[in-house]
């Protein structure tokens, strides 16, 4: 997610990349890990002022994303 800045993302073409990730993911049997809805609820803590990197916070919030899908994972085998 964008914030702040100059940077500007067309809703339409997220999503559109964001359901071809999930279409690859499914054919392929990866697991996708949706960093964008884990950052998406406190963008001015998780985005940094240049409105595209991660701040400390958001960097914390994709390894909690990503450890919440691996202990998913491992309690379904």
């Amino acid at each position: 997610p964008a914030t702040f800045g100059d940077r500007f993302i067309n809703e339409a073409q997220k999503d559109a990349a964001n359901a071809r990730l999930r279409e690859i993911a499914r054919a392929e049997g990866a697991y996708l890990v949706d960093i964008f809805g884990a950052l998406l609820p406190d963008l001015p803590a998780n985005i940094g002022l240049d409105g595209m990197h991660p701040t400390e916070v958001g960097y914390r919030r994709i390894a909690e994303a990503f450890f919440a899908a691996i202990q998913a994972d491992l309690e379904r085998r």
